[in-house]
C-alpha cells in the first residue's frame, strides 16, 4: 500500500502544506482512515495536516464554520449544530472511528459509502478549497463541489460552512448498515422549510451509498415543494424516490431492497417534519 513512501512532511502553515502537496505523488493525511483504502502503491509523500489548526467549530450569527480537521466526535456532541449533521457524525462508526474520521477527510476522498457528503448537500453547506497549484482559496456550494469531484479532486479542503436553519425547518439523516463499523449501504438526508400555511416552501432530498455519487433527488423535491404533508402524499413521495434511484450493485443487499429502504427513510423524514409543523 505505502511501500514507495519516502517522505513525511509536518507543515506548520497552510502555505507550507500547499508547497509540500506539490511534491510528486503526495497526498494529505488528516485522520488517516482513508489510507487503509488505497489500493495502489504510487504514494511517495504524506503531508500531515495536524499542525495547521484546522480543528474548530465557530458559531457565528448566520452560520457554523467547521475546520476540515474537526473530528466526528467533536461534531456529534456539539450542542448547537444541526441534528442531522450530529446524527451523521455519531453514526460514522464505532468510538475509535468517531474520534479518527474528520469531516474534511471524509469529503476529500469520496467513496459511495462516504457519510458527510449526503448531509452537507441537504443542509446547503459551502466548502472552502485551496487550489494546490495557485495557492488561492475557492469557495464552492456543496452542489458545485461534489459535481466537480466527479471529474477531478478540487484541492485541499480547509473549511465547511453550514448555514443556520430558519425557525420553521426540519432536518433528518439516516443510514443503513448491518453493524456500526460497516460501510453504509444507503444514506438519506433531508431538509424542509414551511410557511404559516404549513406548506413546504423548500425541500432538499439527498441520497448516497445506494448511488455512486451523492445526489439530490430533484423529482421528489419538486413534488414536495408547495404541498402540505399528508399521509397520501407521503406514500406517493415514497414510491417516487424508490422508483427514481438508479442503484449501484452491492453484494450484501439487492438494489430493490436498498431502494425500498430509502423510501422508508423518506417516509420517516416527512413524518418527523409533519410532527414539527403541527
Amino acid at each position: 500500500m505505502l511501500e514507495n513512501l519516502n517522505n513525511y512532511f509536518y507543515p506548520t502553515s497552510l502555505k507550507e502544506a500547499l508547497k509540500n502537496l506539490k511534491e510528486p505523488n503526495s497526498r494529505p493525511i488528516a485522520g488517516g482512515t482513508a489510507l487503509t483504502l488505497i489500493k495502489d502503491s504510487s504514494t511517495q509523500a504524506l503531508v500531515d495536516l495536524s499542525g495547521l489548526n484546522l480543528s474548530y467549530i465557530n458559531d457565528t450569527k448566520k452560520e457554523f464554520q467547521i475546520g476540515a480537521l474537526t473530528s466526528s466526535y467533536e461534531i456529534a456532541f456539539h450542542a448547537l449544530l444541526p441534528q442531522s449533521l450530529k446524527d451523521c457524525a455519531r453514526k460514522i462508526g464505532d468510538v475509535p472511528l468517531i474520534h479518527a474520521v474528520t469531516i474534511g477527510g471524509n469529503i476529500s476522498d469520496i467513496y459511495p459509502w462516504s457519510d458527510y457528503p449526503c448531509v452537507l448537500l441537504a443542509l446547503g453547506a459551502s466548502i472552502t478549497v485551496y487550489n494546490i497549484e495557485t495557492g488561492k482559496p475557492e469557495n464552492f456550494t456543496a452542489d458545485e463541489y461534489f459535481e466537480k469531484f466527479r471529474k477531478t479532486k478540487p484541492g485541499l479542503v480547509t473549511e465547511i460552512k453550514i448555514p443556520k436553519s430558519v425557525k420553521n425547518s426540519s432536518d433528518y439523516y439516516q443510514k443503513y448498515t448491518y453493524t456500526i463499523v460497516e460501510k453504509s449501504q444507503a444514506n438519506l438526508a433531508t431538509y424542509f422549510e414551511w410557511n404559516d400555511q404549513k406548506e413546504i416552501t423548500k425541500a432538499t432530498v439527498v441520497v448516497s451509498a445506494v448511488t455512486k455519487f451523492p445526489q439530490r433527488v430533484k423529482s421528489v423535491e419538486k413534488m414536495i415543494t408547495g404541498q402540505k404533508i399528508t399521509p397520501d402524499l407521503v406514500e406517493k413521495y415514497q414510491k417516487e424516490i424508490s422508483s427514481s434511484i438508479e442503484a449501484i450493485p452491492n453484494f450484501k443487499t439487492s438494489r430493490e431492497y436498498r431502494k425500498e429502504i430509502i423510501g422508508v427513510y423518506l417516509k420517516r423524514a416527512l413524518e418527523k417534519c409533519q410532527q414539527e409543523v403541527q
